[in-house]
């Protein structure tokens, strides 16, 4: 919120103009960082921005006013530079990402795992740069006041989201394939670990 702050300030249509190019700056931004990961990219940067741009979700997203070309460089920017040795900095843009907890806790997690301590220590210092932020602009009672603001839209989310879940997902290819038991809640780990090795998930990050 206190990013977007500044946006208030200005005229609507200024705001809207101004949110859409730093959207596609963000994107930019995120296929760059990607050279290091891939190849291709590296070679070809203009048609892996084209590519990127033209991918459905973010189609929907820039004109949307979603923060999500926001998260995906922060990403890209933090697999960038794990490969370029670059553990602290990486660091950062996965504290950065606390904004979105949902990507955040996991990608941390798994740094953690790995035992990347540069990375782990920048982004516990951005976490808790953001946390002082947030308390000197609205007050210690914030989490608070964030967490009931997000009562009214949990039941709307589940309705609207549930079939993106790994239960929900689990549910929809047994009854295709059989495959495991039609309990979901007993195969997570079946379904999001069994098939990818715990160690390649940490070689990864």
């Amino acid at each position: 919120a206190l990013a977007y702050a500044p946006l208030a300030l200005l005229p609507y249509d200024a705001a809207e103009a101004l949110h859409l190019g730093l959207s596609v700056l963000a994107v930019m931004l995120a296929c760059r960082a990607l050279r290091p990961v891939s190849p291709w990219t590296a070679a070809d940067p203009w048609r892996a921005l084209a590519l990127a741009l033209s991918f459905q979700p973010l189609l929907r997203a820039i004109p949307g006013g979603q923060n999500s070309p926001f998260s995906l460089m922060l990403l890209c920017g933090a697999a960038g530079s794990f490969v370029l040795g670059r553990e602290g900095l990486a660091g950062v843009a996965l504290g950065l990402m606390a904004c979105k907890p949902q990507l955040a806790l996991p990608l941390l997690g798994a740094v953690l795992l790995s035992r990347r301590w540069r990375a782990v220590l920048a982004a516990a210092l951005t976490v808790a740069g953001l946390l002082l932020a947030c308390t000197a602009t609205a007050g210690r009672a914030w989490i608070g006041h964030w967490l009931a603001a997000l009562g009214p839209y949990v039941d709307p989310d589940r309705a609207n989201n549930a079939v993106a879940t790994v239960a929900e997902v689990h549910k929809r290819v047994y009854q295709v394939t059989k495959i495991g038991t039609e309990n979901a809640a007993t195969n997570v780990a079946e379904t999001g670990m069994a098939y990818v090795p715990r160690k390649s998930i940490v070689k990864a990050v």
